[in-house]
């Protein structure tokens, strides 16, 4: 910073960088801090509409999703998904990551409507880059099951649940656990309670050794545990 100023475009890129370093070490805030600073400076480079404004924005929104703060995660990811339409266009790619991120904070916010719109439009994007069924779809089919879940429409969001655990298969423990509790929840709903506790003991294993990242799905999935095992009577 001090060899190159504090408003140098390279700045930001170090600390966007310096971010995802510290996001990985299993420090969110500091990485939070970071990224503001990364997109001041990206702001302030390329002007506010710029796509690389879209990309930081999804990222820091993404980020404030996880740590719990829905409402400036909406913010941001709302306003990326906006600069990246009119910069890229709405068929473009690149959209594809920020429709999934957009729509996982929507899901965790209960907007399952507008969740499941975006994860829709994810989807649909993924599948004409790589063709069904492929692992890059795997996000936007898990978060379309989590809205339609949502909506109260179970066996919809099963094929969806499905989908999720072969895309991720392979792939990060946390997020095929994260799959794997979803598609149990679908099953449950329809009575398919063996299967489902298969896949509640798998994701739990996947989810304990996620770290800070997997907490809050891992207490959903205990108490979901407990939900069945006082209906079973056990």
């Amino acid at each position: 910073e001090q060899a190159l100023g504090p408003s140098h475009p390279k700045l930001a890129d170090i600390l966007f960088n310096t971010a995802t370093i510290e996001y990985r070490a299993g420090r969110p805030q500091e990485a939070i801090l970071h990224l503001r600073r990364a997109l001041a400076i990206g702001e302030r480079t390329y002007g506010a509409e710029h796509h690389h404004i879209a990309d930081y924005r999804s990222i820091l929104g993404g980020l404030l999703n996880m740590v719990g703060d829905r409402e400036e995660a909406l913010l941001h990811l709302r306003r990326a998904k906006e600069i990246a339409e009119r910069a890229l266009g709405a068929e473009h790619p690149r959209m594809a990551p920020m429709l999934e991120n957009l729509a996982e904070a929507e899901n965790d916010a209960g907007a399952y409507r507008e969740a499941g719109e975006h994860a829709r439009a994810a989807l649909k994007l993924r599948v004409a880059a790589k063709g069904e069924g492929s692992a890059e779809a795997a996000a936007a089919e898990l978060e379309l099951a989590r809205a339609l879940e949502g909506q109260g429409r179970g066996r919809d969001a099963l094929a969806h649940a499905e989908a999720a655990v072969q895309g991720y298969e392979g792939g990060l423990p946390r997020l095929l656990a994260r799959a794997r509790f979803v598609l149990a929840r679908a099953l449950e709903g329809r009575g398919e309670r063996e299967r489902a506790r298969e896949l509640i003991d798998a994701a739990e294993s996947g989810l304990a050794a996620g770290g800070w990242e997997a907490e809050r799905d891992l207490e959903a999935l205990r108490a979901f545990r407990a939900a069945l095992a006082g209906e079973d009577g056990e």
